[in-house]
C-alpha cells in the first residue's frame, strides 16, 4: 500500500505521497522552463536586423501596370521598360537605406525572386525562411513619385507591421524606424 497524506485539513485530496512529489517536481520544472523562456529573446537578433526588400513584388506590379497601359504590340517593350524602372528604383532605395543614419546596424536584402536573385541573396533568403524576419513590399507603379508600401514582421504568431506612402528616402527612414521600435502593434507612416 502507498502511504497517503494523513492530514485531513491539508486541503488536498488523498494523493499518494510519491505521486504528490512527482507532481511537485514536474510543476517546478514547468515553472522554471516558463520563466527561462519568458526571459529569452523572442526572435534571434540577426533575423530582426534584416529586411527583405521584395523586388519581385515591385516588378510584378510594374509589369502588370505596363501590360494594362500598353497596346498588345508594345507590351513586351513596356514590360522591359517597367523592369528597368523597378531596378533603378531598387538601387535608389538601397542607396537611401544605406545612407540613412537611422539604418545603421540594419541589413537590406534585395530579393528579386528565385530566378532573378544572386546565389548569395538566395542563400541568405533561404536561411531566413521559416524564421522571423522583416519583409518590405513597395507597390511600384511606373511614373509615380509617391508609392504605397508595407513592412511586416514575418513570424508566427503574426508579427508587427507598418504601412505608408512615400519616396525611396522616406520609405527607407520609416522602415528603419519601425524595425528599431520595441514590439508594438501596426503603425502608419
Amino acid at each position: 500500500m502507498i502511504p497517503q497524506s494523513a492530514d485531513p485539513n491539508s486541503g488536498s485530496s488523498a494523493v499518494p505521497l510519491p505521486l504528490r512529489s512527482i507532481l511537485a517536481i514536474a510543476l517546478a520544472a514547468l515553472a522554471t522552463t516558463a520563466c527561462n523562456h519568458a526571459n529569452a529573446p523572442v526572435h534571434p537578433p540577426e533575423t530582426l536586423s534584416t529586411v527583405v526588400y521584395e523586388g519581385w513584388w515591385a516588378n510584378t506590379l510594374a509589369e502588370g501596370a505596363a501590360i494594362k497601359a500598353c497596346p498588345p504590340e508594345t507590351q513586351a517593350r513596356c514590360k522591359q521598360e517597367a523592369a528597368a524602372q523597378v531596378a533603378e528604383y531598387g538601387r535608389t532605395f538601397s542607396a537611401a537605406f544605406h545612407s540613412d543614419p537611422l539604418c545603421n546596424g540594419l541589413k537590406l536584402l534585395p530579393f528579386e525572386g528565385s530566378g532573378r536573385s544572386s546565389p548569395e541573396a538566395l542563400q541568405t533568403y533561404d536561411a531566413l525562411f521559416g524564421r522571423p524576419h522583416w519583409e518590405l513590399q513597395i507597390d511600384f507603379v511606373p511614373g509615380l513619385q509617391t508609392l504605397p508600401w508595407i513592412l511586416h514582421l514575418d513570424s508566427v504568431p503574426a508579427g508587427r507591421s507598418a504601412t505608408g506612402e512615400g519616396n525611396a528616402q522616406s520609405i527607407a527612414h520609416a522602415t528603419c524606424s519601425a524595425m528599431k521600435q520595441p514590439e508594438s502593434p501596426a503603425t502608419a507612416y
